[in-house]
């Protein structure tokens, strides 16, 4: 299965955000990679996962920045960004979360969230 064919699934809540914010990152940024992957689609660059979609939880949407499966040696034990904005949840030094579960507003997210985004591909991913 694509990603695509998993945003079109009929009982999968927030699919028109879940499928507006997959076109948005394939548009943007066009070095990104989706498949599907920890059942969800998930974005890489040269096969390092940086960004996967989480559906888990009743009614829960969020946008997962991670360092793949196992953190790079290079990048464990710090903080792998030292500013960041605050509608970004950090459970780890390198894992942080976007819950879009409630009503979000990809146009207000949208500057942001490329700005973002950009900082922590070029932070994580390793040559």
């Amino acid at each position: 299965m694509t990603p695509e064919e998993f945003l079109q699934k009929p009982d999968l809540h927030k699919r028109e955000l879940a499928t507006e914010l997959h076109r948005y990152l394939l548009q943007t940024f066009p070095e990104l990679k989706s498949e599907l992957k920890w059942n969800a689609p998930s974005y890489a660059v040269n096969g390092q996962h940086r960004i996967t979609q989480n559906f888990s939880g009743k009614n829960k949407f969020r946008l997962i920045f991670h360092c793949g499966p196992k953190t790079p040696e290079q990048l464990s034990g710090k903080a792998v960004l030292e500013d960041y904005p605050e509608w970004i949840h950090w459970p780890s030094n390198d894992r942080g979360i976007l819950d879009l579960s409630k009503e979000a507003d990809l146009e207000k997210l949208r500057k942001p969230l490329e700005s973002f985004v950009r900082t922590w591909l070029d932070k994580t991913l390793i040559p």
